[in-house]
């Protein structure tokens, strides 16, 4: 990875620190020296944020995934991947390192999407389905189809080769 994207972020914070006040064990987090009153020993350390988890160590507030990712490589990226798309799956072997493109290449189909496949539209002009894939900045055109089955068979196709490993369907 580049040097911008594996710059540490928490550099008021060391894995000693983070193994002082915590227990890791299997992607997640239990209190050992907690920091607050309300929480006992053995707790389960994290709060639920908008989409991920997060938990608090001295009255900062860490992103979970960024603290699993810290403790097991020694540094926090400014981004980090959830390979299989659930940003409550925070075991080490869950979690890449990425930059804004590969973490977007890698996003699940959007849930108001009306025709439920990633890349796939309906163009009403021609009754046909459009397939589209966008690679860091530009975007690309697939082709009309008679089926979505097809135009998605061809955003497929064009994730492997353009998005390699961070590619989903």
């Amino acid at each position: 990875m580049s040097e911008t994207i594996a710059k540490n972020l928490y550099k008021d914070l060391s894995v000693e620190d983070v193994f002082f006040y915590l227990d890791y064990v299997d992607g997640n987090f239990y209190w050992k020296n907690p920091t607050s009153r309300r929480v006992k020993k053995g707790d389960l350390a994290q709060v639920s944020g908008h989409r991920y988890l997060h938990l608090s160590i001295n009255k900062k507030t860490y992103m979970k995934h960024k603290l699993v990712f810290f403790i097991h490589r020694g540094y926090a990226p400014k981004i980090i991947d959830h390979i299989d798309g659930d940003p409550l799956n925070n075991r080490i072997e869950n979690l890449r390192e990425a930059d804004k493109y590969q973490n977007t290449w890698n996003a699940k189909v959007r849930k108001h999407s009306s025709i439920g496949l990633k890349g796939v539209t309906f163009h009403p002009q021609t009754k046909k389905f459009r397939a589209r894939i966008r690679c860091f900045d530009k975007i690309y055109s697939l082709g009309l189809f008679p089926t979505k089955e097809e135009a998605h068979q061809a955003y497929c196709s064009a994730s492997m080769f353009l998005h390699k490993d961070f590619g989903r369907f």
